[in-house]
């Protein structure tokens, strides 16, 4: 998987992983599909949740969330520059 795109088609098109998914994080299946829709809102239990249920890599794990989470960490570096 390349981005959070084939993970969102992964999980929409395969009911089975999207349960599995689901059943792992504690997540309703409404809930996955909002979270997918806005990816920065997933928790790290989240995000390991779905490494453990979809057998990914942690590379395939980082190359999926972490433009989102360096978009997170950077936004509240300019924050806390605007603070100071």
């Amino acid at each position: 998987m390349e981005g959070i795109k084939d993970l969102r088609n992964c999980l929409r098109y395969n009911i089975l992983q999207q349960k599995r998914v689901c059943k792992i994080t504690g997540l309703s299946p409404k809930g996955l599909k909002a979270k997918l829709s806005v990816p920065k809102r997933f928790t790290l239990y989240e995000i390991v949740g779905i490494k453990k249920a979809l057998s990914l890599s942690m590379d395939e794990v980082i190359k999926i969330f972490a433009p989102f989470v360096a978009k997170h960490n950077k936004r509240e570096e300019t924050e806390a520059d605007a603070v100071d």
